[in-house]
C-alpha cells in the first residue's frame, strides 16, 4: 500500500466508541480536498464492544457495532486489513491485531500497522493511564477532544467588542441575532443561552435569548419544564439589567436566596438567568474550589422546593390552589471518587446510603450552615420525611410542621432532599425532581447520559464541576462528563453555562491552584 495514501491513520481505542458511536467515523474524516484518513477497527474490539453494551444499554459501543456489521454485509476481508471506502474523505480498516487494550498490546500492535502500512498510526483514547503509557513508549496518542474538551466550559460566557456594544445600545439593548453574529466569532457561538461580557471600568453583560415555542401550551409556572421548545423565534441580544433577585414577580428579600447573595457578577448570572429561572431546565455550572458553585445550586435549590404562602406562590407563576414548590424535591448524585483517584465500591462500605456517602456531602453541610436555614434545622432534617422513619433518616421532628423560613414552609408530604448513588439510577425516572449532579468531571460520558435520561416531566438538572480536580483515572481534562454534558447541550433552548472565574477562599487557597 502506498505510504502516502493516507494523510492520517487512527486507531480509536473501545471507549471512543463507547462514548462516542458512529460520530467517531464521521469526526475523523479528512476535510481536505484530496486527501483521506484512515480509521482502523481492531476486529478483537468488536467483541468488547459489544460486552460492554450489554452491560450498559446507553453505552454508544453497540452503535458503531451496527454501522459496521451494515458496511461489511456481502463483504469478504482477506489477510490482516480489509479496507472500506465509506465517505470521501475517510476509509474504515478491519485490522487483525493483539485482542487486549493492555500495554504491550498497543504496543505490539503499533509495529504491526507500521510494518502493514509503512506509517505510524495515531490511536485515540480518553483513558488518561492508556494514554500516558503510550505517550511514555514514544507512540502517538491523541484524546478525542470533539467529545467535549477542556475548552468547552469557556463558551457559555464570551467576550463582545465595542461595535457590537454600540449598535446593541443604538437598539435600546436588544439587536437581531442574525446581525450580531457579524461582530462574534463563529466558533465561539452566538448560540442560544449563551451570555455576552463587554469588558470597561463598568462591564455590560448581555445574553442570547428569543421567544419560545412549546408543542403543547405549558403548566402556569413550568414553561420549559413542562413542554417541549420546538422553536425559538425573534432570536436576538439583549443587555441584561441587574435587578434583585427575583422569581416571576417574587423578589427575595434583601435580593438574597435563603440569606445568600451572589457577589459577582457571574454568580448573579449563575442564580438569575439559571438556577432561579423556571425555563432553565439543564444547566452547567463550572468553578475552582471556593468559587461558591456548590452553595449558589444549593441555596437555589432547596427554595425552589419550598412550600411559600399563596400570595408568593402566584407572584412565582405557580396555581395559587396547588400548594407546593416548584419541585416536590431536590436529588443529589454524588460520585464516590476520592482525591488522587481512588473510588470506593460502596457495597462493601457498611451501614446505609447515608452512611457510605455522608462524608462526600460535607460540602452541602457547609453550605447549609451558610444560609439561613442553619438557624433554625439540621442539614440532616431536609433529608427527614414528615410522616415516617426510613431506613437512613428518623421521621422529622414535630417542632418542624409550622416552621416558616424566608416566607416559606418544608414540604408535608416528603422529605426536602434525597440522596442517590450514581450507581443507583438505572431503570429509574424522576418526576418535579431538581438534580444536583456534582463532581461531574469525575464521571465518565455514559454515567452522566445515564443521569439525564431519567429526567421526567417538569423536572430540573444541574451539573457542577471543576475539568482541573479530576479524580477518575478513566477521565481526562478533555473527556469526562462535565464537558461532554456541556458539548451535548450547547445551544439548546433550555440549557445555560455560567463558569465562576472567582476564589472567595483565603489568599493562601487561590495561590495553591497554581502549585
Amino acid at each position: 500500500m502506498p505510504e502516502a495514501k493516507y494523510h492520517k491513520i487512527w486507531i480509536p481505542l473501545p471507549d471512543v466508541y463507547d462514548w462516542g458511536g458512529v460520530k467517531a467515523f464521521y469526526e475523523l474524516e479528512r476535510d481536505e480536498p484530496g486527501q483521506r484518513n484512515l480509521v482502523l477497527v481492531v476486529r478483537s474490539y468488536l467483541a468488547e464492544l459489544k460486552r460492554n453494551a450489554r452491560a450498559d444499554p446507553l453505552n454508544k459501543g453497540m452503535e458503531a457495532v451496527g454501522f459496521l456489521d451494515k458496511k461489511l454485509t456481502g463483504f469478504t476481508a482477506n489477510g490482516d486489513l480489509a479496507v472500506l471506502p465509506h465517505m470521501e474523505g475517510l476509509d474504515i480498516g478491519l485490522f487483525t491485531g493483539p485482542r487486549g487494550v493492555e500495554e504491550d498490546d498497543l504496543v505490539s500492535l503499533e509495529k504491526k500497522v507500521n510494518r502493514s502500512l509503512r506509517r505510524d498510526p495515531i490511536f485515540m483514547t480518553g483513558d488518561r493511564t492508556i494514554s500516558a503509557l503510550l505517550k511514555s513508549r514514544g507512540i502517538k496518542v491523541e484524546a478525542p477532544h470533539w467529545m467535549g474538551g477542556e475548552r468547552v466550559v469557556e463558551k457559555g460566557i464570551i467576550i463582545g467588542n465595542n461595535d457590537l456594544l454600540q449598535d446593541l445600545m443604538r437598539g435600546g439593548g436588544s439587536l437581531d441575532l442574525e446581525k450580531a453574529k457579524e461582530y462574534i466569532d463563529f466558533e465561539l457561538g452566538p448560540h442560544q443561552g449563551q451570555f455576552i461580557r463587554f469588558l470597561g471600568p463598568n462591564p455590560v453583560y448581555a445574553k442570547v435569548t428569543g421567544d419560545l415555542v412549546f408543542a403543547e401550551k405549558p403548566f402556569s409556572g413550568q414553561s420549559a419544564l413542562n413542554s417541549k421548545v420546538i422553536d425559538v423565534r425573534n432570536p436576538r441580544i439583549e443587555v441584561i439589567k441587574r435587578e434583585k433577585l427575583h422569581i416571576g414577580r417574587h423578589y427575595l428579600p434583601d435580593g438574597r436566596v435563603l440569606g445568600i447573595k451572589p457577589l459577582d457578577w457571574e454568580q448573579y448570572l449563575a442564580l438569575q438567568e439559571g438556577l432561579l429561572t423556571p425555563k432553565v431546565s439543564s444547566m452547567a455550572l463550572v468553578g475552582k474550589a471556593g468559587s461558591g458553585k456548590t452553595l449558589l445550586a444549593y441555596a437555589a435549590g432547596i427554595d425552589l422546593v419550598l412550600d411559600y404562602d399563596e400570595e408568593n406562590r402566584v407572584k412565582r407563576g405557580l396555581p395559587r390552589d396547588l400548594p407546593g414548590g416548584f419541585f416536590d424535591q431536590m436529588v443529589i448524585f454524588k460520585s464516590t471518587n476520592l482525591v488522587g483517584g481512588e473510588e470506593r465500591d460502596l457495597g462493601f462500605l457498611p451501614g446505609g446510603l447515608s452512611e457510605k456517602l455522608g462524608p462526600h456531602l460535607a460540602s452541602y453541610e457547609d453550605c447549609h450552615a451558610e444560609t439561613v436555614l442553619d438557624r433554625h434545622l439540621t442539614f440532616e432534617d431536609l433529608f427527614c420525611h414528615p410522616h415516617y422513619p426510613t431506613r437512613d433518616y428518623s421521621q422529622r421532628r414535630p417542632e418542624l410542621k409550622n416552621l416558616v423560613i424566608s416566607g416559606a414552609r418544608l414540604p408535608s408530604d416528603r422529605a426536602v432532599i434525597k440522596l442517590v448513588h450514581t450507581a443507583h439510577t438505572r431503570g429509574r425516572s424522576v418526576r418535579r425532581t431538581l438534580i444536583i449532579a456534582d463532581e461531574v468531571q469525575n464521571l465518565k460520558p455514559n454515567e452522566v447520559r445515564t443521569i439525564t435520561t431519567r429526567l421526567g416531566p417538569e423536572s430540573k438538572i444541574v451539573f457542577l464541576g471543576d475539568t482541573r480536580q479530576i479524580d477518575n483515572p478513566s477521565c481526562s481534562h478533555d473527556i469526562n462528563g462535565l464537558t461532554y454534558a456541556i458539548q451535548r447541550s450547547l445551544g439548546r433552548p433550555y440549557f445555560r453555562l455560567v463558569k465562576l472565574d472567582k476564589c472567595y477562599r483565603n489568599q493562601v487557597a487561590e495561590d495553591a491552584e497554581s502549585w
